[in-house]
Order: structure tokens, then sequence, then C-alpha cells
């Protein structure tokens, strides 16, 4: 009897779990599909200075910022996103900017 009361609940725990997931990845589903999406570009600032962690080392993120495009990254607006560049013009705000190296940042785009 034991075993089938188990075997009842583990069958009406799954069946709740699926009918979750699937109202909820439908209801996302709806609500992107009547949003409009704009792509944008995560960037993460790392501080020169370099950690001892164990073996290795390790930068600490500064600060990250959120645009939505690559091009107010250029410090040279007539550079294109498929040249080379070594430096990234960051906006921080009020006008101001921070010239960075591209070794220094990561960039996720979304």
């Amino acid at each position: 009897m034991k075993t089938e009361k188990r075997m009842v609940c583990f069958i009406a725990a799954a069946v709740l779990l699926i009918l979750t997931l699937w109202f909820t990845s439908c209801g996302a589903t709806t609500a992107e599909a009547g949003a409009e999406r704009k792509p944008c570009y995560h960037v993460t600032v790392y501080s020169p200075a370099i950690e001892k962690a164990g073996y290795a080392g390790r930068r600490k993120p500064k600060y990250t910022i959120t645009v939505e495009n690559f091009g107010e990254l250029l410090p040279d607006p007539k550079l294109s996103a498929e040249r080379e560049y070594q430096l990234l013009q960051i906006p921080l705000g009020d006008g101001r900017f921070e010239l960075v190296s591209t070794s220094l940042v990561e960039i996720e785009y979304y």
C-alpha cells in the first residue's frame, strides 16, 4: 500500500511540475511577442589591479553599463565595428566618459 501511495504522489507532483513549466514558458513567450525587443550591450569594466587568488590572479569588476548601440563605445565615430580598436569610450554620465583598454572590458550582447 505504501508503494502505491508513493507512486501516486510522485505522478501527481510530476504532472504539477510539467503543467507549471508549460504555463510559465507560454506566458513568457506571449509577453515577449507583444513587446518590441531591442538588443543591447552589457559592458563590464574590470580594475587593472590583479588580485592574488590561489595560484592564479583575477580582476575585480569596477562597474557595468548597458548601451543600445555599439557605436556609443567607439572613441572615433569614423571607426567601424569591423576595424581593430584598442580603446573603448565608456559613457559615465553628465557628458563624461572614460577611455578603457579592450583588455579590461567584457561585452555581452543581449
